[in-house]
């Protein structure tokens, strides 16, 4: 409701009318000023009328102290009573403290304490309950109640019931002018700011958003010093994700360590983005603009983890200068890291005093800081391929191809060279590649595309793969090197736990170059074969019965290798493999030069197929590998010795292949195998034909990885 009032500027008398006001506030208002049927007549003649300079006046429109009052009334009047009567009891500029029309000069200097005293107190009814009908943020008595010159303001803001009310009387378009009422140095325990801000989040998002996309048009008013408030002091703004990615997405040097300090979504991804932005300016006034907030940044991450940053993270803040880790292991990596060249011509680093041999000690003790401590060595391969100079990189090298020998840490690096920077993904293929010796082939110098010449891959099987090759049989090598290790603790079990520890570890080392396969692929683009091993231990036969052959099996396994084309099985080829194990001598100092050989049992074997191997388990030696020999050849040998129930265990060794080899050429390869029925029948377990093997290993080579 607007409030009438009329000018007489001759005589200086303003006259307001009090139709329509509330009784308490004519009462209040009627203390200072004498109301006449029902009418103010106030006397400005005090004020000068002469004409003074723009700048003491609040409007353009104004030249003098009287025009001054009759654009305060004026303006007040357009919001009604409330806004009049601050006016009247001496909020503005316009001076009606001398005027002859108040009533008691000494009481009027405490008219507006009065009224906010009437206004705080819960007793009073009356203009208490008028201010919380009618509090809204637009409204000028409300900016200059809760204005930060008002000596109640604190008051208010603890007032529930009246905060409740601009609460409840904000609009959304209307927020931000309340939040900027109420907002406080520290609005964590205000009520009222925090209802603001979570009842309109989207919409108070939504204009932060256009402010950070475009500054320059800011129709809500907001400004830096509000950015600052609301994002130290609104919970609701710190634990909003969007929140976050709007300082994120807009990095004003200006403003984002202000800001991103207050941010508790920030994760560790956010901070690796910065990083990755940081190293992309290229001019350098703009990367030093861009040093405090990536710093900033990684402080901030520090704080909110409670805890070590990841180590990636950690190792570039210390490299830079930032954070020093607080993890000791992080710390000790960093110190050495530190001492690395950084320079073509650094001669006043650690580094070039280390002669060759303290250089290969220092890569020692860097791979003793991460071994076994898979986050910070992953962190480390992260960090080196990212931020390292080319001089460093290549002294940390051998240490990073020495770490992906483990099966995560390369899964790692195959990732690492399939995202990030162009130089992180090609050091990171570098890595890979020269972990499993992947070559690039070409066609050899001097021979032309058409030459009828094939050219040669060093490939040794039908996969025409040296790459391939060399995967599994690095696998099956360190299978059966830890197989050998252990040997001597166990060769008092009997065969067939023997066995069964193999075709454990067999499986496993498949499962591993599979993967590598299948990695190798991703890195390449190329197609690599993928490998699998089932083992099975069928249900006991009738030990001595007799299969299609007219004799007894006599094999402790049937290894069943299947090639598989388009997923469908286009070879079968079956391998029988008899046990044996090397007994420790009676000293307890070494292993029997004699192995016992059953030459019934032989037969039986022979008897199924030519495609029969004798296995032998021994000792780690150099180099720690089993013996695999033919059965045939094994035969011979005893015919060839004195005795015939055993073999010279040197003979066998130097005749035989180690397990590895076994696997990869023979099996894998194809160089064995027999592929008649009969014999791949026994895989089956068919009861017609006999005991069945005490354990059957498919091997199952898919040409097309999705087969």
């Amino acid at each position: 409701m607007s409030v009438e009032i009329s000018f007489d500027h001759e005589l200086a008398v303003a006259s307001i009318q009090l139709a329509g006001w509330a009784p308490e506030l004519v009462d209040h208002v009627g203390r200072y000023f004498d109301i006449q049927e029902g009418m103010i007549r106030l006397d400005y003649a005090h004020l000068s009328g002469e004409e003074a300079s723009a700048s003491l006046f609040w409007s353009d429109w104004t030249s003098n102290e009287r025009q001054q009052l009759e654009f305060e009334l004026n303006a007040a009047a357009q919001e009604g009573p409330i806004a009049t009567s601050l006016v009247l009891l001496g909020r503005g500029k316009s001076g009606i403290k001398n005027s002859s029309s108040i009533l008691d000069q000494n009481t009027y200097q405490s008219a507006m304490e009065a009224f906010r005293k009437d206004m705080l107190n819960t007793e009073s009814q009356g203009l208490r309950a008028i201010i919380l009908a009618e509090i809204a943020p637009r409204l000028r008595w409300t900016k200059h109640l809760l204005g930060t010159s008002s000596k109640d303001r604190a008051s208010f803001l603890k007032d529930r019931q009246l905060m409740s009310a601009l609460v409840s009387r904000t609009s959304k378009d209307d927020c931000i002018a309340a939040l900027k009422l109420v907002i406080t140095e520290n609005s964590r325990e205000n009520w009222a700011f925090e209802q603001l801000a979570a009842l309109h989040s989207e919409h108070l998002l939504d204009q932060l958003t256009d402010f950070f996309n475009n500054p320059s048009n800011n129709p809500h008013g907001l400004d830096r010093h509000f950015l600052c408030s609301l994002y130290a002091n609104s919970l609701m703004i710190q634990n909003d994700r969007r929140a976050c990615e709007l300082v994120l997405d807009q990095v004003n040097p200006i403003v984002f360590s202000q800001l991103i300090q207050h941010c508790h979504t920030l994760a560790a991804d956010d901070v690796r983005k910065l990083f990755l932005d940081w190293r992309a300016q290229s001019k350098a006034g703009k990367k030093d603009d861009f040093r405090e907030p990536v710093a900033k940044a990684c402080l901030t991450l520090a704080k909110l983890l409670n805890g070590p940053l990841p180590s990636d993270l950690a190792l570039a803040a210390a490299w830079h200068g930032f954070v020093e880790p607080n993890q000791s292991s992080q710390q000790s990596v960093i110190e050495s890291l530190k001492e690395l060249p950084t320079g073509m011509w650094d001669q006043g680093s650690l580094w070039s005093q280390l002669g060759p041999a303290a250089r290969e000690a220092w890569r020692h003790d860097l791979f003793g800081h991460v071994i076994g401590r898979q986050e910070l060595a992953q962190g480390l391969l992260s960090f080196s391929c990212l931020w390292l100079p080319q001089e460093a990189f290549a002294e940390v090298e051998p240490v990073l191809l020495q770490l992906i020998a483990d099966h995560d840490h390369l899964t790692f690096a195959t990732e690492l060279a399939r995202t990030g920077p162009r130089q992180v993904q090609l050091r990171a293929k570098g890595l890979v590649r020269q972990k499993l010796e992947v070559l690039d082939f070409e066609v050899p110098q001097g021979q032309s595309e058409d030459a009828t010449a094939m050219p040669s891959l060093n490939a040794t099987t039908w996969l025409c793969d040296p790459s391939v090759e060399r995967v599994i049989h690095k696998a099956l090598s360190r299978a059966e090197e830890e197989f050998c290790s252990e040997y001597s603790a166990t060769w008092g079990e009997d065969e067939e736990a023997h066995t069964a520890r193999l075709l454990s570890l067999t499986q496993v080392a498949v499962g591993n170059a599979s993967r590598q396969l299948h990695q190798l692929s991703s890195m390449t683009r190329s197609k690599y074969p993928s490998l699998s091993v089932a083992v099975r231990q069928p249900s006991k036969r009738e030990e001595g019965a007799v299969t299609h052959a007219g004799a007894p099996l006599g094999a402790d396994v049937l290894f069943l290798t299947r090639i598989m084309d388009n997923g469908k099985p286009v070879i079968q080829r079956a391998t029988l493999v008899q046990v044996k194990k090397r007994f420790g001598t009676a000293s307890g100092k070494g292993f029997s030069s004699k192995i016992g050989i059953d030459l019934e049992q032989c037969q039986n074997m022979l008897t199924q197929t030519e495609h029969a191997y004798y296995l032998i388990a021994t000792p780690a030696s150099t180099p720690s590998v089993l013996w695999v020999a033919p059965a045939r050849l094994v035969r011979n040998l005893t015919q060839l010795g004195t005795s015939k129930t055993s073999v010279d265990a040197a003979q066998v060794r130097d005749a035989s292949c180690s397990f590895a080899d076994f696997f990869l050429y023979s099996l894998v390869g194809l160089w064995a195998g027999d592929e008649h029925e009969e014999v791949v029948a026994l895989a089956h377990g068919d009861p017609r034909l006999g005991r069945t093997p005490r354990y059957i290993v498919e091997i199952e080579i898919r040409r097309q990885p999705n087969d």
